[in-house]
C-alpha cells in the first residue's frame, strides 16, 4: 500500500490516495511513511487538524526523525495553535537541537515561543 499511495500522491491524485486510506483503516499505525502520506491528504484536502494528528503519529512511529517534527510545528503554525507549536518547539529544542537552531535563526519570535 505504500508504495501504490506514494505513487498516487506524487502524481497528484490524492483522492484516489484517500480513497485507499479509507478502504484500509489503521493501516497507518505504526508506520511513519503511511502516517506521512496521510497527514499529505489531509493537508491537500484541506482538513490541518486532521494533518496534524498524522504528523504526530508519524513522529510516535519514529521519533528519530527531526523533519517530521518540524513540520509539526508548520502545521501547527498554520492552525494558530500555540500549544502544539511550543510543544514540537520544545521537542526539537530538547531532541535535535541543531535542526532547532536553524529553525529559529531566522525567526526570533518562535525562540521566545519556548
Amino acid at each position: 500500500m505504500l508504495r501504490v499511495a506514494q505513487q498516487l500522491n506524487q502524481i497528484g491524485a490524492v483522492d484516489k490516495s484517500w480513497e485507499l486510506f479509507k478502504k484500509h483503516p489503521g493501516v497507518e499505525v505504526g508506520n511513519a511513511a503511511l502516517c506521512l502520506l496521510l497527514a499529505d491528504c489531509h493537508r491537500q484536502r484541506g482538513d490541518g487538524r486532521a494533518e496534524l494528528a498524522a504528523l504526530k503519529s508519524a513522529s510516535e512511529a519514529d521519533p528519530a526523525r527531526a523533519f517530521t517534527v518540524m513540520q509539526i510545528v508548520w502545521c501547527a503554525q498554520r492552525l494558530n495553535d500555540r500549544a502544539e507549536v511550543n510543544g514540537a518547539l520544545n521537542r526539537l529544542r530538547n531532541g535535535f537541537p541543531e535542526k532547532f537552531e536553524e529553525l529559529v535563526r531566522d525567526r526570533p519570535w518562535m525562540r521566545r515561543l519556548v
